[in-house]
């Protein structure tokens, strides 16, 4: 993968790792009561979901690269809006601007690398190209969550917004002058959107394994949305005196776990598409018991050790899944069935949201990431004996 990729992909996820550690805060700081955390994140959700792939449509016929300039602006905005909210509805906003940017990312930059390497040096090295955009993307927010973790929070973390917004512009400004992408002019290409979206919908009636990623991306996201949206709480309930400066170093300890697991996977040869789906299978039960271990934990260190042994199985199974799904998707619409899959993802992260709302008025987070926990095991166990009774 070449330097520039590496330092766009760096860039763009530090901005987001500045902000992580202390999002459901700086949201709380900004008029968006804890009770309406979910329906915020929601929000986001929904926008991403509306937008995921039209946006990915978007970058398969007018550009990858403009596509990630779209999403570099709306980015920064998001900080703007942010920055002024002192209620509800404009904290919301903010987070849906950046559902919005996540969208026009998602799928965009990831389509030019991975084209670049099957062109270059064909699927054998798809796999280590995967594991370097994920370590990549995950030592970004590893980098920002330990400067997020030592910004002060004066001002509704003013500082924190400052500095994405920093970050934003300056991708976006590096990515005008980085960025190549050979592409067929725009008339050209808009009288092919019919035939583009057969080519979508046909992949996806061709290949059972990629319909199965989809579910399976979905309950994954699912777990992992609630996890995210509720440690923060959940650590500060254990002990109400934890630094924000703990809160950093988990959650950069959490991505640097989830780089050097997916450096580690990228250099494994795992052989032919079946020994894939096995591990892939499998870390996803790994995943799964790594939740229900977190949610039983009382103390601060065995809290940081249960979410560093999930995001370890999240950095393990990116490869294979990954791997995956792009040995199945051709060039010609690689941004749009990027953006399917990630709609998934912002869907099992909507669905997490609203669940997780009303569970909280039955029962605690813990118990809630448990239940979330055993629905996520019986889904992915049963979608992969599915296919390994199918593929025998």
């Amino acid at each position: 993968m070449r330097t520039r990729y590496r330092l766009l992909i760096f860039l763009t996820n530090f901005g987001f790792g500045v902000v992580a550690p202390v999002l459901s805060l700086m949201l709380t700081a900004h008029g968006c009561p804890l009770g309406m955390i979910g329906l915020a994140f929601g929000a986001f959700a929904i926008v991403v979901i509306a937008a995921e792939i039209p946006s990915g449509v978007f970058a398969d016929l007018y550009g990858r690269k403009l596509s990630f300039l779209i999403a570099c602006a709306l980015s920064a905005l998001s900080c703007v809006v942010l920055l002024v909210s002192n209620s509800f509805l404009p904290a919301m906003a903010g987070l849906m601007l950046f559902g919005l940017s996540a969208a026009f990312s998602s799928g965009s930059m990831d389509a030019l690398i991975v084209e670049e390497t099957l062109a270059l040096r064909g699927q054998d090295a798809l796999g280590k190209t995967v594991g370097e955009i994920v370590a990549f993307q995950c030592a970004g927010i590893a980098a920002g969550a330990l400067l997020g973790g030592w910004l002060p929070e004066d001002g509704g973390y003013a500082a924190h917004l400052f500095v994405r917004l920093s970050a934003s512009a300056m991708t976006g400004l590096l990515a005008v002058f980085l960025l190549q992408e050979r592409r067929e002019p725009a008339e050209h290409v808009s009288n092919r959107l019919k035939h583009h979206a057969g080519q979508m919908f046909g992949a996806l009636r061709s290949s059972r394994i990629l319909t199965a990623m989809l579910v399976c991306a979905l309950v994954i996201a699912a777990t992992q949305s609630m996890i995210e949206i509720y440690w923060q709480p959940r650590l500060v309930s254990l002990d109400s005196g934890v630094r924000q400066s703990y809160l950093g170093l988990i959650c950069a300890g959490g991505y640097i776990v989830t780089t050097l697991a997916s450096l580690a996977m990228s250099r494994v040869r795992l052989g032919d598409e079946k020994i894939r789906k096995a591990v892939y299978f499998s870390l996803c039960t790994a995943l799964a018991l790594c939740v229900i271990l977190l949610a039983k934990q009382a103390g601060i260190a065995g809290f940081a050790a249960g979410y560093l042994l999930m995001y370890l199985c999240i950095g393990l199974m990116s490869v294979p899944e990954q791997t995956i799904i792009n040995a199945e998707v051709s060039d010609g619409v690689r941004a749009s069935m990027l953006s399917v899959v990630s709609f998934s993802v912002r869907l099992g992260a909507l669905l997490s949201s609203l669940a997780s709302s009303a569970m909280l008025l039955k029962m605690d987070i813990g118990s809630m990431w448990t239940a979330d926990a055993a629905v996520t095991l019986l889904v992915t166990a049963l979608v992969g004996a599915l296919i390994f009774i199918k593929d025998r």
